[in-house]
Order: C-alpha cells, then structure tokens, then sequence
C-alpha cells in the first residue's frame, strides 16, 4: 500500500510550522503514531531530545479536513505563552515566571531574561506592560504610566548618592516595584568628557537586591579607578543601606 505525503511549511510566532496531509491510496489518513517518525525527521530530531520527547497529541492541532495534520514545533524548550511587543513571556519553571527578550548568537536564537521571579502569568502580564526600552537604549525600564517621561528611578534627578568627584561620578537610585521586583538603576555623569549617560539599570527579585547593588557599586568603583577619578564623594554604604530598608518594606 503506498504512502504519499505532502509537506508544506507554515510561518508561526513561536516556532516552526508544518502541515502535513498524509492518506493511503485510498483516502483514509494514517495513524498519528505512524506521523510521528516523519515529522521528528522532517525537524531533523533525534529521538531522545527534548523537542522528540514532546512530539505528542499537545503539540498536534485536531484532524483538519482532507486528512491534513498540523504541527508546531517550539523554537526553545519553554512554551511562549504571551508576547507584549518585543517582550515574551514564559514560566521558566512552576510558578516562577519570566520576561524576556529573543537574542541571537553563535549561530542560533536564544531567549534572555529580564524579569524573574514573577509567581503568575498574570503578574508577568501587567509587569511587561508598564516596560519601555528607550530610543538609544537596549535597556527595558519600569513606568508606572505609559506618558511618564522619567522612569522610577532618577538617579541624577536625586543625587543623593554617588562615587567619584564633583566632575566625574556615578550616581545611584532605587525603588520598589510591583511583585516583589526592585529597580536598581546607576547614571554615570562625565562633565571632563562631557557626557551623562546611563551606567546601568536592573530589575531584580528583591532577594537578589542587596547583592545585585553591591556588584554595582563595584563596578562603578572600577570605572573611576580606570578614569583616575577621586574619591571625594562615595556613598556606597548608605545606598545599600537604603536598598536594604526598601527590601524591608515590601509586601
């Protein structure tokens, strides 16, 4: 009995797309488990990988007419379960929910976590949505509205705190956020080259706040050791001080 299939690729947001329309000479579509093997070859799976062992009735779309099947096959491991702009959203594991970013490197398409830690989908939702990456900036920023021109934080706005010289500093700002997120955001002021830009901004769990602005704060020490910048204002301490109270207090 002859087998003829007809494959026909399909474009999906998540992943690659095939539909398959598989009958017997006379009509009748063949078994699911017979697909199987064709498909996994037709994605160039092995048996044992992560994708293969996935290849079941979840990733099948129900019996199209004319004895079609289509399948879906994700581009990554975990299942994209919304999109907010260039955002994507995925439960990394259960509940622990994260926001991210699509990379490439090497060769391949990666995804890159911004935002961790979230306990629902929901939570993930309404967070991505108050997120902004700026015109000249890879870096995503918190608003709490969306016609907001300054994020939460504004380090230089404050200048509370800060590492370097009257000319020559990095200046550092926090803020709690919804679920439990905190922004810690640093702005590098550079009057001798004449530049003010941001020295870095991240959201983080605020289990990871206290350590997340001690690296910081070596990192900024770094910049003016290589920039021969003096030391005549460093309040290091007192910010991570501060980050501190604001972990403290949230709910």
């Amino acid at each position: 009995m002859k087998l003829i299939y007809r494959f026909s690729a399909i474009a999906h947001p998540e992943g690659l797309g095939l539909i398959i329309s598989s009958v017997t000479e006379n009509g009748i579509p063949i078994s699911l488990d017979e697909l199987h093997p064709i498909v996994r070859k037709f994605f160039c799976l092995e048996p044992e990988s992560h994708l293969a062992k996935l290849l079941t009735l979840d990733m099948l779309k129900p019996l199209l007419r004319d004895g079609m099947y289509q399948f879906h096959v994700q581009k990554y491991d975990q299942i994209i379960h919304s999109r907010i702009g260039n955002l994507l959203i995925w439960e990394e594991s259960i509940n622990n929910w994260h926001i991210g970013i699509e990379e490439a490197g090497e060769g391949s398409i990666y995804l890159n976590s911004i935002i961790t830690k979230l306990s629902s989908w929901e939570d993930a939702q309404k967070f991505a949505s108050c997120l902004r990456r700026g015109e000249n900036s890879e870096r995503y920023k918190f608003y709490e509205n969306p016609t907001d021109e300054v994020a939460t934080t504004d380090p230089y706005g404050k200048l509370e705190w800060s590492i370097g010289d009257d000319n020559d500093f990095i200046c550092f700002d926090c803020t709690s956020l919804p679920c439990r997120q905190v922004a810690i955001h640093a702005v590098t002021n550079c009057e001798t080259a004449s530049f003010i830009e941001d020295f870095d901004y991240l959201i983080v769990s605020g289990d990871q706040a206290i350590a997340v602005a001690q690296d910081l704060i070596a990192q900024a020490t770094n910049w003016c050791l290589e920039n021969d910048v003096n030391f005549s204002s460093n309040e290091a301490h007192s910010f991570v001080e501060y980050v501190q109270q604001v972990t403290l207090v949230m709910p």
